[in-house]
């Protein structure tokens, strides 16, 4: 399975992975990816207001937890769950993932748009390279 394939898998982690020596993209290797998720996870943890209120969280900090989809799933979780809310009461939540969903779906699709077809005029592009005979590795 080459490097590509690997990134295709997840295009939103594949949007920070440097393939084909694309110096704008923070990630350089495979085992970076790892090393960003064990920076973010605490992060995310914090930023869903499930060990710290919300309510406490300065405007920056809340505005940039919407980013992650952990933010409105845990939000959600947390009502149903400990609150005893109803459904209609985490709708907000629930429609703000689903939006977050297609936002990053469409961004991933943009992101392959781009890899593949603007960056085949160049020469470095998947398709470019990709064939028969392609054994890229990483």
């Amino acid at each position: 399975m080459t490097s590509s394939e690997d990134v295709g898998k997840f295009e939103f982690i594949g949007l920070f992975y440097r393939q084909h020596n694309n110096p704008s993209t923070p990630i350089h290797s495979r085992a970076e990816t790892i090393a960003a998720f064990l920076f973010m996870s605490p992060v995310c943890v914090f930023l869903t207001g499930f060990s710290w209120p919300t309510t406490a969280f300065p405007g920056f900090w809340k505005l940039f937890s919407y980013l992650f989809p952990s933010t409105f799933g845990c939000q959600a979780f947390i009502n149903l769950n400990t609150a005893g809310a109803p459904l209609p009461v985490v709708a907000p939540q629930l429609r703000a993932l689903c939006i977050q969903g297609v936002v990053y779906y469409i961004l991933a699709c943009a992101a392959v748009y781009v890899e593949n077809f603007v960056g085949r005029k160049s020469g470095q592009g998947i398709l470019a390279r990709s064939g028969p005979a392609s054994t890229q590795t990483d």
